[in-house]
């Protein structure tokens, strides 16, 4: 197949343009002023397309001649001031992207979302795709965001386009230019995870969700939305498990809500003050305190989606982040 990835300069793209390299297909991405995907590097038959998300015209001429579409870029960020910002590239850039591939007459578009847009059951409940409560109530600018862009997706599954929207979880592995969500492992491999968040989450190879996203557009129902997650699991758990591997200590505990929130919050404040990007905001704390907890059976069942074990993705966050550390 044809194939046009956005988002491949990070964590999940890049995996995807490698996975998708490596089955044999045509791959182009989307990059804004041509920068080269990190990944891309070890596949020059992957072809760079300059454009961005709000430039009609570049995504008409990404467009062209391609069978299936995987759309991860979005914007990451739960500071309200990026909101604005984040509606333009994660909702209006996506609905842009939908009329130019409708328009090319791309065949599949494949939107990957996050399970942040689904929300949670009760208390240490297991959510699936048909829990009708989201995260609206918290004005976190992330989920809001890539929940628009999935309501208009899948208000437009009636077209001559084929729409899946995928939601992985809490992704660990290699490749994580920017940071995301295999930082973590980032911190506890220089002994900063020695205090553990009460919630838990989902936690699921990043190779994995590629292999979901992959299946989805081979197999997925139109106008459907599928769980790609993993292992539910504590933080402290999870904490645990990487801690092992990466022979640091163990969490010493785990911290009580009000202090994970004043910190969060006071880290916020400072590094705003300052100029710089904080490490946590107020949001990640709410966040952290919630058991995010999924069920893939209706990606298991329809797609053949298949969980491995985490313990190999997180030696893989392990192994890239120390070869990262000593090329600087």
């Amino acid at each position: 197949m044809r194939v046009l990835v956005t988002g491949a300069t990070g964590f999940l793209g890049g995996n995807l343009l490698r996975m998708l390299c490596d089955d044999g297909h045509y791959v182009r991405y989307l990059s804004r002023q041509g920068r080269v995907a990190r990944t891309a590097l070890d596949y020059p038959q992957a072809e760079c397309c300059e454009g961005n998300l709000n430039d009609p015209l570049s995504l008409e001429r990404a467009c062209k001649d391609i069978d299936w579409i995987f759309h991860a870029a979005a914007i990451v960020s739960s500071l309200e001031r990026d909101r604005s910002q984040m509606e333009q590239v994660n909702v209006e850039g996506t609905k842009s992207l939908f009329y130019a591939a409708r328009k090319a007459g791309v065949k599949r578009f494949v939107h990957i979302s996050s399970v942040d847009t689904i929300g949670i059951e009760e208390k240490c409940a297991i959510a699936n795709e048909d829990v009708l409560c989201d995260f609206s109530n918290l004005r976190n600018p992330y989920p809001d965001t890539k929940l628009a862009a999935e309501k208009f997706l899948l208000q437009n599954k009636n077209t001559d386009i084929q729409t899946v929207v995928v939601n992985p979880g809490f992704m660990i592995g290699a490749y994580d230019t920017h940071g995301t969500s295999s930082r973590i492992v980032y911190e506890i491999l220089n002994n900063s995870g020695l205090f553990a968040p009460s919630g838990g989450n989902s936690f699921v190879d990043v190779k994995d969700v590629c292999r979901g996203a992959i299946l989805a557009a081979e197999k997925g129902r139109s106008g459907e939305r599928y769980i790609l997650a993993g292992h539910n699991l504590t933080y402290r758990e999870f904490f645990e498990k990487v801690a092992v591997l990466c022979h640091r200590p163990k969490p010493l505990a785990v911290l009580p809500a009000f202090i994970t929130l004043s910190a969060a919050s006071a880290i916020e404040k400072i590094s705003l003050i300052i100029g710089e990007k904080p490490i946590v905001t107020k949001n990640d704390a709410v966040f952290s305190l919630l058991p995010h907890y999924y069920s893939s059976q209706k990606a298991e069942k329809e797609l053949g989606y298949v969980i491995h074990p985490i313990e190999p993705a997180i030696e893989d966050a392990i192994t890239w982040f120390s070869s990262e550390k000593k090329s600087k």
